[in-house]
């Protein structure tokens, strides 16, 4: 029999994404070297996501250094502002599933799975990659607002 660990956590600002990793490395030390992989999915559900900034507004934002006021401003507004990401971890005895769902409209996410981190020299656009480079697995389900990561236990 195959006994699993389940716990979720619900975040939806940059302070909130701050406060889950802190808890889930407490709870999960050895995800610590997954920590990036994790925080960068975590942002894109909350930016990309829930608060729909697009690439190309983000891409704009980061040329004027204003990304964090326009998360704000999204924030604030009702459109936005009420929708939650939700994390879930699930440990097994060989592997860990982090699952990151967002409530936004999702996206296009196969034209983002082989992208060569190496070429993409733009202000940003590395968070899949670089989670990908981390993990044993990732897979986005249906429409792109929902990611599952898998990673190795190094105990096992």
């Amino acid at each position: 029999m195959v006994t699993s660990i389940s716990t979720d956590y619900e975040f939806r600002s940059p302070a909130d994404i701050v406060a889950v990793m802190e808890i889930l490395l407490q709870k999960f030390p050895y995800l610590e070297k997954a920590e990036m992989a994790i925080s960068e999915l975590m942002v894109n559900a909350m930016e990309h996501g829930n608060l729909e900034i697009s690439y190309q507004e983000k891409t704009a934002l980061l040329k004027t250094n204003t990304v964090m006021d326009e998360v704000d401003n999204r924030l604030k507004d009702p459109l936005y502002g009420a929708r939650r990401a939700l994390l879930e971890v699930e440990e097994f005895t060989n592997e860990t599933f982090v699952s990151i769902s967002d409530e936004g409209p999702g996206f296009i996410w196969a034209d983002f799975l082989d992208q060569d981190l190496s070429k993409n020299k733009g202000l940003h656009g590395r968070g899949i990659s670089l989670a990908l480079s981390q993990c044993k697995s990732l897979n986005y389900v249906g429409r792109g607002n929902k990611v599952v990561a898998t990673f190795s236990r190094p105990d096992a």
